[in-house]
């Protein structure tokens, strides 16, 4: 499920890099009429010379994953520094890499640096975070995606070069099939490099996630955030002075992220669906009405059900089914009865008839469908969570799924206790009065007699 997933989503990525690999694989095919005659002199090849010092390429790749503006920034102002002469070109492992990227000028360092802080400021108060991950991260997303493919190509060229030049060397010429095998180690090499940034990246935005759902204490989230960034910049750092070490660390990042993947997809994509998307919508898209059946029915609903009134997603929160917490499902309405559903690939089908009587409550963030509301909410048979856009819709959900608007019932109970409230206060008024009278009453009695 995982790989069909990351293949879906990132379908256009993949196809750029498929594009990329061809066109380096057609400049490596012409490699040899161009440095060929000098290899065989025994001298050095230039692009050979610019290429050697990407041992380090690997850590700059992981660290895009945990804040890709604070790396262009890192990238862009080492750049500008050694450009200027202000470091020494032996102290970065990549140096002469990154004098020659477009982005190590001080006009683009100086932009970069106001758009980070900017973000980073953003990213700190709570109430800000989902604004900034609804807006920004979208820009997070593209300029991840864009360092990504820049460096998975760098290191890819780096494959290719070495090997035109043992052909060149050995064969003394640089071969249609050599060539194309190299193009296809190249577009693997790129696949993989970039499948590791999103394996990462998914990781610490999910760990990101949990601490602003899960934070014991208010700042708490943005301790994380101040520690997150700050680790950015010192791999970074570690990456052009210490590449071995750094690495090192990178491949044990990628290795763990290999193994919380799946749960930390499913926390990124309930986080999407159901803060940011809602969110965004609110400031740009205010018209927007989710229809009670969306046009593209979700895989399996139409083979599996009949007479559907209602399919709207969910992300259920217990794990009193087989279904795992935030994991993505489907509330339907068929017939007369109401459902909950979720066909996994290569996995079974779970599909929960809900027979109870159901809720539906609106809440700041978003609504809220439960049955057994006597019940804590980790105790119930079914507690799922909807996108609050939903709520312009309240009526007819209510009325098609025939549920019980818990609202209603908690302004009911708050109605009636501020009338035994007030009641009391009223007795307790009455009771006052009644002893301030009979006080005064007998005064009075006293003074007459």
């Amino acid at each position: 499920m995982a790989v069909r997933s990351f293949f879906k989503e990132h379908r256009k990525i993949i196809l750029l890099l498929l594009i990329l690999s061809v066109f380096s694989t057609y400049i490596t095919h012409n490699f040899d009429s161009v440095y060929g005659s000098a290899l065989r002199r025994g001298g050095n090849s230039p692009v050979l010379d610019q290429m050697t010092d990407m041992s380090g390429s690997f850590a700059p790749l992981v660290s895009v994953s945990g804040n890709p503006f604070i790396v262009l920034t890192a990238l862009s102002g080492t750049g500008t520094l050694l450009n200027a002469e202000v470091i020494d070109v032996d102290n970065i492992s990549i140096a002469r890499v990154l004098m020659a990227l477009p982005i190590s000028s001080i006009g683009i360092f100086i932009a970069l640096l106001l758009v980070t802080i900017v973000k980073y400021l953003l990213s700190l108060p709570t109430s800000t975070k989902i604004f900034s991950d609804a807006v920004l991260g979208r820009a997070d997303s593209v300029v991840g995606a864009v360092c990504v493919v820049g460096i998975s190509l760098l290191a890819s060229q780096t494959t290719m070069v070495y090997a035109s030049e043992v052909a060149t060397v050995t064969v003394g010429d640089v071969g249609i099939v050599s060539s194309i095998i190299t193009g296809v180690i190249s577009f693997v090499f790129m696949v993989a490099s970039f499948a590791m940034y999103i394996s990462v990246r998914t990781m610490i935005n999910a760990i990101d996630i949990l601490a602003f759902l899960l934070a014991p204490i208010p700042g708490s989230s943005a301790v994380f955030t101040i520690v997150k960034n700050s680790s950015v910049i010192l791999y970074i750092l570690m990456a052009f002075i210490f590449p071995v070490i750094a690495t090192i660390i990178g491949i044990i990042l990628v290795i763990i992220s290999f193994f919380v993947f799946r749960y930390a997809k499913r926390l990124e994509l309930y986080y999407k669906r159901v803060y940011l998307i809602p969110f965004f919508n609110s400031i740009f898209r205010r018209k927007h009405v989710i229809p009670l059946i969306p046009k593209k029915l979700p895989r399996g609903v139409a083979e599996e059900f009949d007479d559907i009134k209602l399919c709207i997603e969910c992300f259920f929160m217990n794990k009193t089914t087989p279904l795992y917490k935030r994991e993505r499902c489907y509330f339907v309405r068929s017939g007369e009865v109401n459902y909950i559903y979720k066909k996994r690939l290569f996995g079974k089908t779970i599909k929960v008839k809900v027979s109870d009587e159901t809720y539906i409550e609106k809440l700041f963030r978003f609504l809220k469908i439960f049955t057994h509301e006597e019940l804590v909410e980790k105790e119930r048979n079914i507690n799922i969570v909807v996108r609050r856009e939903h709520s312009k819709n309240w009526d007819d959900i209510i009325e098609t799924a025939q549920l019980i608007d818990y609202n209603a019932i908690l302004e009911e109970r708050q109605r009636i206790k501020m009338e035994k409230l007030k009641a009391g206060f009223s007795n307790a008024g009455d009771k006052v009065k009644g002893a301030f009278g009979r006080i005064f009453s007998k005064k009075q009695k006293e003074q007459e007699a």
